[in-house]
């Protein structure tokens, strides 16, 4: 791989346009990670493949939309040979990321939830 930039660590709101327009995957090598990652969305709305470990609920999303690939974490040669596979098939990763931008799109949820309670406040009538 060449041009391979490595960060650790927070990126300021302000820097990450510049960061994501100029990649071509996203590498997340949590070792624990219990919560679902903000960087899973962002990825998605630049078209990004992610590279993720099998951890927490962040990579349920990459399963269900099938929108990356997975790696065991603490192990280098999982995360080379997803980072691989990626590239060698790197647009049918498209199809997965435009659903999951579909799914996580602020309208779509905002109207699922305001259905969920018109229907719970009618059920209490």
């Amino acid at each position: 791989l060449k041009n391979v930039k490595t960060i650790f660590g927070w990126i300021p709101e302000g820097d990450k346009d510049k960061y994501y327009k100029e990649a071509d995957l996203v590498v997340l090598p949590f070792t624990h990670a219990p919560w679902m990652s903000g960087v899973l969305p962002e990825a998605a709305a630049y078209g990004l493949p992610v590279v993720i470990t099998d951890s927490g609920p962040s990579c349920d999303i990459i399963k269900i939309f099938k929108s990356g690939e997975i790696a065991r974490p603490k192990d280098p040669e999982a995360f080379a040979n997803a980072i691989k596979k990626v590239f060698k098939n790197y647009s049918k990763y498209g199809k997965g990321i435009i659903d999951f931008k579909k799914r996580t799109d602020v309208k779509v949820i905002a109207k699922e939830h305001l259905n969920l309670y018109k229907q719970v406040l009618n059920e209490n009538d």
